[in-house]
């Protein structure tokens, strides 16, 4: 959920919405070879689709005692944050492999800062597990793990999340 303060009430939108919010955007892009990129529906599909494990997290938010306010996609637990990416990597493994590995490198991306940390290891294992299988069932190897089209994503993401929440000031990704 991104929770946008809004005068004397909260703006909640889901992370599912703000992911097809992601897509739209990067679908208009007439860049970078984007128009003509071979997987570009492959690409927008996992853009669309790269939170879809908030689906049902979002579908009922939790409450922050602390923050008095509905939880965000940053103060949510940490038992339900990794319950969520387990589901939303796995979701597309078996029909979007392609996808599924953009979407678990995003996973991998966001919660990298955590290795070391109490009670993440496990899932970050899982995580390069997975990443690891779907490279290889792509047809990517260990040279090519960087994943050039997880670029894409990333900036549709944090396009997204610029507008979503109102962000003023200047940002920058890859140039």
């Amino acid at each position: 959920m991104i929770v946008v303060d809004h005068s004397d009430a909260w703006l909640l939108i889901t992370q599912p919405d703000h992911a097809w919010f992601s897509a739209e955007l990067l679908s208009l892009f007439r860049t970078g070879g984007l128009p003509e990129h071979p997987n570009r529906a492959e690409l927008l599909f996992a853009v669309r689709e790269h939170d879809n494990g908030w689906r049902e997290t979002d579908a009922a938010p939790r409450w922050d005692v602390e923050a008095g306010r509905p939880h965000d996609f940053i103060s949510l637990p940490r038992e339900e944050r990794i319950e969520l990416w387990q589901r939303g990597t796995a979701r597309y493994a078996g029909e979007h492999p392609y996808a599924a590995l953009l979407i678990t490198r995003h996973a991998l991306q966001l919660h990298q800062s955590r290795r070391g940390q109490e009670g993440w290891e496990p899932f970050l294992d899982y995580l390069d597990e997975l990443h690891q299988g779907l490279a290889k069932e792509v047809g990517i190897g260990d040279e090519e793990s960087d994943i050039g089209d997880y670029r894409w994503l990333d900036l549709a993401d944090l396009l997204s999340l610029g507008v979503c929440n109102r962000w003023r000031e200047p940002f920058g990704r890859y140039g």
